[in-house]
């Protein structure tokens, strides 16, 4: 039974569940999944906190990321020299039972921590 449970955990490992989520990213940082660069990774090779960046900060769509990827145009569109932020809450990861798996200071929250 143990060893199903281990086979079960790790069958719901995400991509990035290998990845630490750093403060800042840049999409011509590589990708340490793949070995690409983030701009030349598909959306569904991204961490979740690059996928985030590029679904919500970007507003790229899954399948306009990926065509621009597929031409190598993502450069045309967004400065991927350029350091996004990624905000406290985006890199707090939980376990699956919700419980916080990594430490995030009220300092990290800069305005946001007005609402604590």
């Amino acid at each position: 039974m143990g060893a199903l449970a281990l086979l079960t955990d790790e069958q719901h490992a995400t991509v990035s569940d290998a990845v630490p989520v750093p403060r800042d990213v840049c999409l011509a940082d590589p990708n340490p999944v793949t070995g690409e660069l983030y701009c030349e990774s598909r959306f569904v090779d991204l961490p979740d906190f690059v996928a985030w960046l590029v679904a919500e900060r970007l507003g790229f769509e899954r399948s306009e990321w990926d065509a621009l990827v597929a031409v190598r145009e993502v450069a045309e569109r967004v400065d991927l020299h350029r350091e996004f932020p990624i905000p406290a809450w985006v890199r707090i990861k939980r376990d699956r039972q919700g419980r916080r798996r990594e430490e995030v200071h009220v300092s990290d929250l800069g305005d946001a921590a007005a609402w604590l």
